[in-house]
């Protein structure tokens, strides 16, 4: 994000940081196929680097 510009950069995720990888590891055996530790790895990862840090759910009644 570059601040004082009404332009928002958004760099590309290439991998999985180190400490969502070393958190996953001790659900590895939650997961019956390696593809869905690595999905939820993925939004985990995205959940922590988004810029959108709201995440109450649509429905939510105060």
């Amino acid at each position: 994000m570059v601040f004082g510009t009404s332009t928002l950069i958004y760099w590309p995720l290439v991998g999985i940081g180190t400490t969502v990888q070393q958190f996953m590891a001790a659900y590895r055996k939650v997961f019956c196929r390696d593809a869905g530790l690595e999905h939820v790895s993925r939004y985990i990862n995205g959940l922590l680097l988004s810029a959108n840090k709201n995440l109450r759910p649509k429905n939510y009644v105060a």
